[in-house]
């Protein structure tokens, strides 16, 4: 019945094509929702468009202390902060 699946809240994990894992919880028969914005959620409401971001990296970890709500443009700059280092330049005196 549908009650069930409200009730047994069931965990899968998820690979993305990098094959970063995620955890996505069943909040109803065929609702399948990503693990973190579920607790986002239930600690703090609906995060709407916006991203949260795992702390340490991890995306298995998703305890509350470790999420970040931030928007997608924050999430973009952070990004290519990540992705793109400044070069480090050596100063050499003659």
């Amino acid at each position: 019945s549908q009650s069930r699946y409200k009730m047994d809240k069931a965990i899968r994990i998820e690979y993305e094509k990098n094959g970063r894992p995620y955890q996505f919880i069943r909040v109803s028969k065929g609702n399948w929702m990503p693990l973190h914005r579920y607790i986002w959620a239930q600690v703090y409401g609906d995060p709407g468009n916006n991203i949260i971001r795992f702390n340490d990296g991890d995306t298995m970890n998703c305890n509350i202390e470790n999420l970040t709500l931030i928007t997608g443009a924050e999430n973009a700059r952070l990004n290519t902060l990540i992705r793109k280092p400044r070069r480090k330049v050596k100063i050499v005196a003659y």
